[in-house]
């Protein structure tokens, strides 16, 4: 189809026996464009926050990069994902952490850089 487009994933779980595991993944959409694009940046420009008993989702701005936060408290599962430089798309997932760790995590990853490369 003539689209250019690159993943790089790594996976990570704890080795105290709790069960902790968090996955990060790095996607350059490169040159999608249209509906392709729309369908995977399409929450880039949503504004939206929803609120259950038992955890969230919402909008947000993470170092200056538009962002969906979600976490469900009773299972103790969360997502970040970010849109970085209108290219990449950087997620990262946990089962059996808090939001405070999954945002740690991504703490560990030079959005500056990443921009940088995306030509931001």
């Amino acid at each position: 189809m003539g689209v250019d487009m690159t993943n790089a994933e790594g996976r990570y779980e704890a080795t105290d026996g709790q069960g902790a595991r968090v996955s990060i993944k790095l996607t350059d959409i490169g040159n999608v464009s249209g509906p392709m694009r729309m369908g995977m940046t399409g929450w880039a420009m949503a504004q939206f926050n929803r609120e259950t008993d038992t955890g969230y989702e919402k909008t947000t701005t993470i170092s200056g990069y538009k962002a969906v936060e979600k976490y469900n408290t009773q299972d103790k599962r969360g997502s970040l994902r970010l849109f970085v430089a209108e290219r990449f798309i950087v997620e990262i997932e946990g089962n059996g952490v808090t939001i405070d760790a999954l945002k740690e995590m991504l703490g560990k990853v030079d959005l500056k850089k990443l921009a940088a490369a995306g030509g931001a």
